[in-house]
């Protein structure tokens, strides 16, 4: 499993191991992940742009261990935004994912998941965005997942 250097959108990035599984029961590979994220950028980076992100690693694929991640890593590349948040016992400094290769980055660095803050950062204070998560718990059959979120619909639509 080598390197590959590739631009994206002027930006030089060093993707790694794209041939590790990272669905091994579906035999898909971390450089489909990165593909796959790349594909649906248009639609994603509205949501992630401008938003402290918190990264999810799974860095031997679904089935290996994971870890939350807030602190951008010190081999970031020079050109990936990120934004300095002082909190009361520490300041943390978080990546920003404004575009492509941001985004391309992230991934490679074995980020399934990708955890926006629900405020960006003009008023990290002040969330732009509601959560509303609706995964069943287990013995819950997809129906009442669907029946729940129907609830919530109604009352959101009124």
């Amino acid at each position: 499993m080598g390197s590959y250097n590739v631009v994206v959108k002027g930006k030089t990035l060093e993707l790694t191991n794209l041939e590790k599984e990272f669905w091994p029961e579906k035999g898909f590979s971390k450089g489909d992940l990165i593909k796959y994220y790349f594909e649906v950028s248009p639609w994603i980076l509205p949501h992630l742009r401008d938003r402290p992100i918190v990264m999810k690693r799974y860095p031997d694929g679904i089935e290996g261990k994971s870890f939350y991640q807030k602190r951008c890593p010190e081999h970031a590349p020079p050109w990936l935004d990120t934004i300095l948040v002082e909190g009361s016992e520490e300041s943390i400094n978080y990546c920003l994912c404004n575009d492509e290769a941001a985004l391309v980055w992230l991934i490679n660095q074995g980020c399934i998941e990708l955890h926006p803050w629900l405020s960006s950062v003009g008023s990290l204070s002040e969330p732009d965005f509601m959560v509303l998560d609706l995964d069943p718990s287990e013995g819950v059959v997809f129906s009442q997942v669907i029946e729940v979120a129907l609830a919530v619909k109604g009352c959101l639509d009124l």
